[in-house]
């Protein structure tokens, strides 16, 4: 039997399908979605007094242990991808202040340093530097749906399937005994672009054709390069496939982010499997998301 619930919650839409005879899953999918309000209390941009706004405002804190493990996690991409992840980025310099659902862009005009070699942990206290503001939209979300799904797994549910806007954990086997069927949205209309089959694997899409908007006739979204502190246009969609999900998005934040052939380079160099839709609306992947994933395209 397949129990799925989805809510609004981490400035998204939070999706859970689990396949279980238990009675009681019902329940631990609510208990799974508490977890995701502790999770947004912490770590949300839009909460005043969340510990991550309380961070930025006061530059010094003591902080929970999956704080520090999320700032560790995002020091580790940071040099991993070059600097091309960093979670220092201020959004808000792109009119991106408030929640995008409201379609209230404002502008905050600040100084920002981005240098996270600067931040330091000294026991469970973080320390920011003059104008240093963290933000983890770039990995929060999908470092909590990997404890969500490792809640899930402690208590003995094998099959499960969890989505935040396109960034997924999929465990197990669906009802029919085949992997969990995962849809490649086109950016250009919308539709269903490509299908494939997943299990016990994260894949993440990060694209910029849904969060964008244009101020003073200058086009803008949500993906901003860390080297120019501003937005790249030769790719649409990347998507790309890990262990973990917070592996799979902060690389593709940071491969969105590279020119294209730095961005084959890089994911050849560490094993990657991936799919990227350019603006010239090409379609680049690599040949084991046929052989190990299934890849179909509709």
């Amino acid at each position: 039997m397949e129990y799925q619930k989805t809510k609004k919650m981490l400035w998204t839409d939070i999706e859970i399908s689990v396949i279980s005879d238990d009675s009681n899953t019902e329940k631990i999918i609510d208990s799974v979605f508490e977890f995701f309000g502790l999770f947004e209390k912490e770590f949300s941009r839009f909460l005043p007094d969340s510990s991550l706004n309380l961070l930025n405002y006061n530059k010094k804190l003591e902080v929970s242990e999956r704080f520090i493990d999320l700032i560790s996690l995002s020091k580790r991409f940071y040099k991993k991808t070059g600097w091309y992840f960093n979670p220092l980025v201020n959004i808000s310099n792109f009119w991106y202040s408030n929640s995008f659902d409201s379609g209230d862009f404002i502008k905050t005009e600040t100084k920002t340093n981005i240098d996270f070699d600067l931040l330091k942990i000294e026991w469970k206290t973080v320390i920011l530097e003059k104008n240093q503001n963290l933000d983890f939209w770039w990995i929060g979300k999908w470092y909590a749906v990997d404890l969500a799904s490792q809640i899930l797994l402690d208590l003995w549910y094998d099959d499960f399937f969890v989505n935040a806007w396109w960034d997924i954990y999929a465990s197990g086997f669906y009802i029919n005994g085949n992997g969990w069927i995962i849809g490649i949205e086109n950016p250009f209309d919308l539709s269903l672009l490509a299908t494939m089959n997943i299990s016990n694997k994260a894949i993440a899409t990060s694209g910029n054709y849904r969060r964008k908007w244009e101020i003073e006739w200058k086009k803008h979204h949500h993906i901003i390069n860390p080297k120019t502190q501003n937005n790249d246009f030769q790719k649409v969609s990347v998507s790309i496939i890990a262990d973990k999900t917070y592996e799979a998005d902060a690389l593709n934040k940071a491969i969105f982010n590279m020119d294209t052939l730095e961005a084959i380079k890089f994911m050849e160099k560490n094993g990657l499997s991936w799919i990227i839709i350019s603006s010239s609306k090409k379609v680049f992947y690599t040949k084991d998301m046929i052989s190990k994933y299934d890849l179909r395209f509709t």
